[in-house]
């Protein structure tokens, strides 16, 4: 009888200890909770003044997306809310799905035509049409540096030393949001989080893996990658469950994570992911 009440009383002390060590890892955890598969509501982790502002709504309309992904036989719509239960955004299924797909920079490049084809100016003047769209558009643009491609407000812009640098312009993103952060190699580290920036260019797999093992040895309890370019959807998922303590995004995260400090709230908490849960 001894015996029975005091195995009791071990299992009660593990029971007692796996809880209190999942609380104190969902404390200081970097991703908010996700969405309940099913539910037709989904709650973004900010408050509020403006639904109609670029930030809120891309914000809400992320998380919607994703609701919707993580579920293809759930709701045809999703209302996006923000804490105090304030409407931001209602996104339909069929809307969702008309998403624009991140390409690798190498298929935006001009491309040289085909002599086989018919074309009015001669083949002499097309093949010199590559090299004149070339001084045309690069004359009056020219190339787009990194931290161009996203929105950021003056905050962010002002504590950026290199705008072609990803690792300078997401340290730029957590320090204009209050977070202590500084560059280590191509490790931007804030507090107990290392996020890394890899260019899935050649080979995606590789490159998430030197990413994930950077993390690893950074010794940092909590690491973040963003993807910048396409990544087979299932090696992505396959990755992210293989690498516990690691978490994989995409290129959104830069934007979400702005977003959220133009909003005044911690931009980790966005960076791979926006809902908060659902309602």
């Amino acid at each position: 009888m001894m015996l029975t009440i005091g195995a009791v009383l071990v299992g009660l002390v593990v029971l007692v200890a796996i809880v209190f060590w999942l609380s104190k890892r969902s404390a200081h955890g970097v991703t908010p909770p996700a969405p309940r598969v099913g539910d037709d509501r989904v709650v973004l982790d900010v408050t509020v003044d403006d639904p109609r502002e670029p930030a809120v709504q891309r914000l809400a309309l992320d998380a919607g997306r994703r609701a919707l992904a993580a579920d293809p036989e759930g709701p045809s719509s999703i209302t996006v809310l923000d804490r105090t239960g304030r409407h931001l955004v209602e996104l339909h299924r069929h809307e969702a799905a008309h998403r624009v797909i991140e390409l690798p920079e190498a298929l935006h490049e001009p491309h040289r035509p085909h002599r086989h084809v018919p074309t009015p100016v001669g083949h002499d003047a097309a093949d010199r049409l590559p090299e004149l769209h070339h001084q045309v558009t690069h004359a009056a643009v020219g190339p787009r540096r990194f931290a161009d491609r996203y929105q950021l407000d003056g905050r962010i812009r002002r504590l950026i030393t290199d705008p072609d640098d990803p690792s300078d312009v997401v340290r730029a993103i957590l320090i204009a949001g209050g977070r202590p952060a500084h560059v280590s190699g191509d490790l931007v580290i804030s507090g107990d989080t290392a996020v890394t920036v890899a260019a899935m260019i050649d080979d995606p797999e590789a490159a998430l893996s030197a990413a994930v093992l950077r993390l690893s040895l950074s010794g940092a309890p909590h690491g973040i990658v963003i993807r910048l370019g396409y990544a087979d959807p299932r090696l992505v998922r396959r990755r992210d469950a293989a690498t516990p303590g690691v978490e994989l995004t995409d290129a959104n995260a830069v934007q979400r994570m702005a977003d959220a400090v133009h909003l005044g709230v911690d931009p980790l908490r966005f960076a791979v992911g926006a809902a908060a849960g659902s309602r």
